[in-house]
């Protein structure tokens, strides 16, 4: 018996804004098949720049959904 898994092409990142009170945002639509973390986190950082925020975040959490299908 084998698996196959499919990853999902979009993925979220969740971050925290405010660390005093636990604030966090979430970015929906981050590219879910890149490899390098790196990558991913200037992304993330451009785009808050882009709106004006600090583009600095802390415990960036990045999650990727896989369907799983037996084969």
């Amino acid at each position: 018996m084998s698996y196959v898994f499919e990853r999902k092409r979009t993925a979220s990142f969740n971050f925290y804004t405010n660390e005093l009170t636990g604030d966090k945002t979430t970015l929906q639509g981050i590219n879910a098949t890149l490899a390098s973390a790196q990558t991913i986190c200037d992304g993330v950082s451009s785009l808050m720049a882009i709106g004006g925020n600090s583009p600095r975040f802390e415990d960036g959490v990045r999650t990727v959904k896989d369907n799983v299908y037996e084969e």
